[in-house]
């Protein structure tokens, strides 16, 4: 069985790291009409969790959904 191919670092790869992240504290950062840079709490999204799935040997996040994940690694 031939292995997929990691599209950022070209590493076969037979399998890829889950990580599932937690938000406690989100805003949104940008430079005011005055040059300030200012960070604006937003609570709306606290809590939500984002998942994503990465290459283990070079560590960057290829997938966020779990169908993509294995149609990947299944090469479909």
């Amino acid at each position: 069985m031939v292995m997929p191919t990691c599209p950022a670092c070209g590493t076969h790869i037979d399998s890829l790291d889950c990580y599932i992240l937690d938000t406690s504290e989100t805003y949104v950062l940008y430079v005011d009409g005055y040059g300030r840079v200012v960070k604006q709490y937003d609570d709306s999204l606290e809590g939500i969790s984002i998942r994503f799935y990465r290459c283990p040997e070079c560590k960057n996040p290829l997938f966020t959904e779990y169908e993509d994940a294995v149609n990947f690694l299944k090469e479909l």
